[in-house]
């Protein structure tokens, strides 16, 4: 999956995978993690969210069920 990188002070770099629906996230700390079952909605507002690390937080963290990949 190719990622793309964003602009924040948490995360590095975002890929996502509309069919499968697996968010990939790419951490400063250079740790990748698959998030499973992101509707696009939801990336869609992680992107245009004043800050992506807190709307992360608030609403990918929890609800996906996730694996470190890297």
């Amino acid at each position: 999956m190719k990622r793309y990188r964003i602009g924040s002070s948490a995360i590095r770099a975002l890929g996502y995978d509309e069919q499968s629906r697996t968010l990939e996230l790419e951490f400063i700390s250079g740790a990748i993690y698959d998030y499973d079952g992101v509707p696009p909605e939801e990336v869609l507002a992680m992107l245009e969210a004043t800050s992506r690390g807190k709307y992360f937080d608030d609403h990918i963290r929890g609800p996906y069920p996730y694996r470190r990949i890297a």
